[in-house]
């Protein structure tokens, strides 16, 4: 039973009591209208202590969910400071394998001109060889 009922029986017991003939008093089991006092007593008491407890709760909630609020931005600006660490560090790796893949590239373009160099000399030796006969060592 909660409070309001309980105030509704009290009204009807006040209510429906005997009346004191020629008077506005009323006859009223003493022990009984005591107990059901106590009763709503406790029933307030209950309901106070209730609202004070979903108080709590909701003090409770609203510090937790400010804790919680301040972990997540904690943890979301260590998360940026490790990608932009990342960035930082790939990118560093990217620039080193960049200057080797052009120093390779570099050696390789050096190889194949060498390449072309000697070929272009064997080239121009086959030609001088074949325009020009040999002197004969025995011939006088």
């Amino acid at each position: 039973m909660d409070a309001q009922s309980k105030v509704a029986e009290i009204r009807h017991m006040v209510a429906s009591a005997r009346s004191m003939p020629m008077s506005a008093s009323a006859v009223i089991n003493r022990e009984e209208m005591l107990a059901h006092l106590d009763d709503l007593s406790h029933l307030i008491v209950g309901a106070f202590s209730d609202r004070q407890a979903w108080a709590s709760e909701t003090d409770v909630y609203r510090l937790a969910q400010g804790e919680a609020d301040k972990v997540l931005n904690a943890a979301r600006q260590e998360a940026e400071a490790l990608r932009r660490e990342t960035d930082e560090y790939i990118d560093e790796r990217l620039a080193n394998f960049e200057l080797t893949l052009q120093k390779t590239m570099e050696a390789v373009a050096r190889g194949r001109d060498r390449l072309r160099g000697r070929s272009d000399l064997d080239e121009a030796w086959d030609n001088q060889v074949s325009a020009a006969p040999l002197p004969d060592p025995y011939a006088e």
